[in-house]
């Protein structure tokens, strides 16, 4: 199980500008284990596409982390970077309070 702690820890380690994608490669390599599980969940309920499903509930949880801390948010619609197979996709972006 991934938890908000490793989440959390996976944010701090971030700079002051940073995305969903970060976070999540983050947290997969700090948590493999869980992030495994995490997967492997998702494989036995018989999900199509099971990292994206991974991937886009982690995002959520990503998202009400960082606006619990007030961090400035950009839309995934406004921003791209290479998610977990190098392919360039969409995802949220975030900076840090100063």
């Amino acid at each position: 199980m991934i938890t908000d702690t490793m989440i959390d820890a996976a944010i701090d380690a971030m700079p002051n500008d940073f995305d969903s994608h970060a976070v999540i490669l983050k947290v997969a390599h700090d948590n493999q284990r869980e992030y495994i599980a995490a997967l492997h969940e998702k494989v036995i309920a018989n999900v199509n596409a099971p990292f994206q499903a991974l991937h886009g509930s982690l995002g959520i949880r990503i998202k009400h982390r960082c606006d619990a801390q007030g961090f400035a948010f950009t839309p995934p619609s406004d921003h791209q970077s290479f998610d977990i197979f190098g392919q360039l996709s969409h995802c949220a972006s975030y900076r840090k309070p100063v």
